[in-house]
């Protein structure tokens, strides 16, 4: 799934900027 993405008008995975949203840094920090 690496480099698997999505990108239709509603949606795009991976976000382009979900480094820039703590509810996603935070967890991953966790993590690792």
């Amino acid at each position: 799934y690496a480099d698997m993405r999505i990108r239709t008008k509603r949606l795009q995975i991976p976000h382009p900027r979900m480094f820039e949203r703590e509810f996603v840094v935070r967890p991953l920090l966790e993590v690792l």
